[in-house]
């Protein structure tokens, strides 16, 4: 739990280390571990590409789910396409986002050895 301190301090950095701290001690293994847990866990600090039902797009490190499977996100950046008046392909940096589940209509996690690809060499989203 964070303390509502830091918040009120309004310290990104010290709430990022919280959670980075709080995704180290998730990531080691458990001895019952559900192969679903797993799963999850090897994408961790990974880049994700999430697109949700208004069609924006979020840029950002995966590093972690709250109880009802929120998705959550750090050093996020939002991309709007849609509609034509709102639209901003350069995107706008958002920090640290909550992105709700029954909003998500796709999870792309960038493929393993690609993260040096050169921009315009292909998707790098699987």
């Amino acid at each position: 739990m964070i303390d509502r301190q830091l918040v009120q301090e309004g310290s990104a950095s010290i709430i990022y280390d919280i959670l980075l701290l709080h995704v180290t001690t998730m990531s080691a293994p458990l001895q019952n571990e559900k192969p679903a847990l797993a799963h999850v866990k090897q994408f961790l600090n990974k880049p994700l590409r999430i697109t949700i039902t208004d069609q924006r797009i979020f840029l950002g490190t995966f590093v972690g789910t709250d109880k009802q499977l929120n998705i959550l996100l750090v050093n996020t950046d939002e991309y709007r396409f849609t509609p034509p008046e709102l639209a901003n392909p350069n995107g706008r940096f958002v920090g640290l986002v909550m992105i709700p589940r029954r909003l998500i209509v796709r999870v792309e996690v960038s493929r393993s050895g690609d993260e040096g690809a050169e921009v315009g060499k292909g998707d790098m989203y699987a």
